[in-house]
């Protein structure tokens, strides 16, 4: 859905869109992305309130592309992966190029049916104390969604080429940020 808080004006497809979310924003003047069929929806989620629940569905922008589909390299280190970022969403990495890192999301897709203890050991190591799983790096949670930030070697239309990404091949990408040391790195008096 468009999300410029205005007023409501007629999109072309506004009736069908309305009745999904509620609501179809755009100023006047501009060209509500959803204005073209071409474009394709404008967001890649959807949000449903069922009772006190809550229902977020996410489609991966894209997918990691790498040597590694089946087995961890000795290290992520060194690797080079490649981000294929869905054709429709291409036109925005426009800019991206200019930044040394990324910040990219990805949904853990192999990390579901595993059993989820509360307390593990850090990195597997039978010498750790066991902790709670949220102060690890476990891919086993809840909401097996994964952050990490990476170095932008190169921009080629739709694909994105990076170092040291810790995911396999077909890991689903969910977001992509343009790294800044002002907002990633945390403020000094936290």
């Amino acid at each position: 859905c468009c999300a410029w808080p205005q007023r409501r004006v007629g999109c072309p497809r506004a009736a069908s869109r309305r009745k999904r979310c509620g609501r179809h924003w755009s100023m006047p003047g501009w060209k509500s992305p959803c204005a073209s069929a071409a474009n394709g929806p404008f967001s890649a989620a959807s949000y449903v309130k069922k009772g006190n629940a809550v229902e977020i569905r996410f489609e991966p922008i894209g997918y990691v592309r790498n040597a590694y589909r089946d087995k961890r390299p000795p290290s992520w280190q060194g690797t080079t992966s490649r981000i294929e970022i869905d054709r429709r969403w291409a036109e925005a990495l426009g800019g991206l190029e200019g930044f040394s890192h990324i910040v990219v999301l990805c949904y853990l897709d192999r990390s579901h049916g595993q059993d989820m203890p509360l307390f593990i050991q850090p990195q597997r190591n039978p010498l750790m104390p066991l902790v709670g799983f949220w102060g690890t790096r476990t891919p086993i949670r809840p909401n097996p969604i994964a952050m990490t930030v990476v170095p932008l070697a190169d921009r080629q239309d739709n694909v994105l080429t990076v170092r040291n990404l810790d995911m396999y091949d077909g890991t689903p990408v969910l977001d992509i940020k343009a790294a800044s040391p002002r907002f990633d790195e945390g403020h000094p008096n936290d």
